[in-house]
This record gives C-alpha cells, structure tokens and sequence, in this order.
C-alpha cells in the first residue's frame, strides 16, 4: 500500500480507538496488506495523564476472507509480541463500563471469530 494511503489509515485508526476507549492512543506504525494482514507496531493506550494503561511493541493480525461477505468479524490469527496491561486501569475506560452496563441490553448479530491466538513477552500487571 502507498505509504500516504497508510499513514491516512494509521491516523483514522488511532482516532478511532481514541473515540472508542476514550483514552490516548498512538501507534509507531501501521501497515495493511490488502485482504489478509494488518501489521502494527509500538502502540500505546494512556489515560489522561499520559500514563500507559497498555502497550504493543509488534501486533500481526489475519484477517479471513469471510469477513467481507458477513456481519462478523474472523481473524484467522492474532500475534502480540512484547505486550504490557495494567488491567486496574484498564477497568477504569469508558468502553469497558459502558460494556457492563449494557451487558443485559439486546445486542447487534456481530459475530468475531478467532481461530488463533499468540502472546510473547508479555507483563500483566493487577
């Protein structure tokens, strides 16, 4: 992909997670490869003080094909390498309460599958 055409994505990307959480989002750097793979590297989530809440050094995600012709999401497979989570504050984001909240409200027929999943050095902190 153009290198403008991903630096538009990276930007719409990061304002919509920051839309979503509510919170700071940055990302180093955002690659698409049509129709199979999204790559990310150095993001990070902070709250208002700018303190990090969580942070990704590289994310690779597959997206499967069958995406495009449903109302779900499938991710053929998730790779998360040099991540860090302080769930304590991420209890604290607007999306998560909110996702509590309505937990008993009737919800869209959105569907995500993922079919695989790998951490690698990864630090939880509670």
């Amino acid at each position: 992909m153009f290198p403008p055409v991903q630096k538009n994505l990276k930007y719409n990307v990061e304002k919509y997670l920051q839309n979503t959480f509510q919170s700071n989002v940055t990302i180093g750097q955002l690659r698409y490869f049509p129709f199979k793979t999204l790559g990310v590297s150095n993001v990070t989530i902070s709250d208002s003080d700018s303190i990090a809440i969580a942070t990704i050094g590289q994310l690779k995600i597959d997206v499967g094909l069958p995406t495009l012709w449903r109302s779900g999401i499938v991710f053929t497979s998730i790779e998360a390498d040099t991540l860090f989570v302080d769930v304590n504050k991420i209890k604290n984001l607007s999306i998560i309460q909110k996702q509590n909240q309505s937990d008993s409200a009737q919800t869209d027929n959105m569907v995500m599958q993922l079919d695989y999943l790998k951490i690698a050095h990864a630090h939880v902190v509670y």
